[in-house]
Formats: C-alpha cells, sequence, structure tokens
C-alpha cells in the first residue's frame, strides 16, 4: 500500500506541473517586482487544460491572472505599509497570492493566504515561495483577532457569496480588525462599504472586454 503522504505529495507535484507548464512567470502590470505564473491569453489554459480541471474536480483556473481588484488592493498596500506593518494578515480569497505577497513585501508580520481551490493553493505556493515561512496558504481563514488585517481582491462576483462575505468583513471591522477590500465595480460590491482609494489599473481584454478598468479599494463603514 502506498502511504497516503506519498499520495498527497504525488498529488501537489502534478499540480505544481500543470501550472508551470500552462502558465508563464511574469511580472503583475504595474508591480514589476512581483513575478506570478499567469496566463498569457485565456482562451488556452480554460480549453485546453479543462480535462485535467474536470478530473481533479477543479474550479477554472481564476488563479493565473492578476485581477484589476487584486492589482489595486496590491498597490494600496505598498503604498500605505502601516495597514499591514507588524501586523497579522489573512488575503481571503487569494486565488495567485498576489496581495499575500504585496502584504509581505509591506512589512506584514505574517500572511496567510486562503483560498478553497486546491490547484490555487499550490500556484499560491509557487509563487510565495520567495517568502515561504511568511506567507502560509490555508482552505479556510484563520481565526481573526482585534488588530489583524484582512484583504481580500475581486470577491463580488455573485449574489449569494458576496452577501456572506461583506457581512463577514463588518462583522471583522467590528471587533477591531482592519478591513481592506479591491474592486473594479462588480454587480454585488457592497455599497455601504467606504473608499480609501481609486486607481485605473491594467487588465486582460479577453477576461474584461477592456484594456483598462477603475479599481476601488473599500472598507466597512
Amino acid at each position: 500500500m502506498t502511504p497516503r503522504g506519498t499520495d498527497v505529495d504525488a498529488v501537489e507535484k502534478e499540480r505544481e506541473r500543470f501550472i508551470v507548464t500552462q502558465t508563464v512567470l511574469a511580472p503583475v502590470p504595474l508591480l514589476p517586482n512581483i513575478l506570478l505564473y499567469q496566463a498569457t491569453s485565456l482562451s488556452p489554459l480554460w480549453t485546453e487544460s479543462q480535462e485535467f480541471l474536470e478530473r481533479h474536480e477543479l474550479d477554472p483556473p481564476y488563479w493565473a491572472f492578476a485581477w484589476p481588484g487584486g492589482i489595486a488592493l496590491a498597490l494600496y498596500v505598498l503604498g500605505h505599509p502601516e495597514t499591514v506593518r507588524g501586523r497579522a494578515v489573512v488575503d481571503f480569497g487569494s486565488g495567485s497570492g498576489l496581495v499575500a505577497i504585496a502584504a509581505a513585501l509591506a512589512g506584514a508580520a505574517s500572511v496567510v493566504a486562503v483560498d478553497r481551490d486546491p490547484l490555487a493553493r499550490t500556484a499560491i505556493r509557487l509563487n510565495s515561495a520567495s517568502w515561504k515561512g511568511l506567507v502560509g496558504v490555508a482552505a479556510e481563514p484563520p481565526p481573526i483577532s482585534r488588530g489583524d488585517c484582512v484583504l481580500g481582491g475581486d470577491l463580488f462576483y455573485e449574489a449569494e457569496p458576496a452577501r456572506t462575505f461583506s457581512e463577514w468583513f463588518r462583522t471583522l471591522a467590528k471587533l477591531g480588525a482592519q478591513v481592506f477590500v479591491g474592486d473594479p465595480g462588480r454587480a454585488y460590491v457592497p455599497q455601504d462599504f467606504r473608499c480609501v482609494e481609486e486607481l485605473e489599473v491594467p487588465t486582460m481584454p479577453d477576461l474584461e472586454s477592456r484594456d483598462r478598468m477603475l479599481a476601488r479599494v473599500l472598507t466597512p463603514q
């Protein structure tokens, strides 16, 4: 019988091979010091990799793109390092790990990148390899304490999850955590969140039908 640990290692190695072969390690727009494994075009990764994703019951590869809300939030964190410096940070719905890496660069005491997609978690481990020991990866968020910082980019695509996330963010803010989310005007973004910064950021036309978007960094009132 193959030891369970060996099975887990083999699956992780297969995911790593998939990411490395299906994407390109490239700098993030406006953030040239951060390299991520990214898709260079939407269609090939989404279609040619479908068999792999279905076989492993994985979500579409949202982790393979630097989304506009995440870019805006990463820029905000790096431009305002006091938001994370010395704090325990949780990057919720981390995707590629872009915002988590920005928090590490800005001086966070620790960072946990949270994503439910196991392939995203593998991508985060690869992308954040230079910050091993500082950026951790998890499927669920850890307990949040007063003074911690919670970040999230591009989360408000669907009505029910958006309501759940928004209420959780409000609760955390009331408990004394700092909460910042990046959003480029998705349909279900909470209207009662306060805008702290607005940025025009590049995006992929294949994803957004335009090459630039206005994204906002928001915080619960």
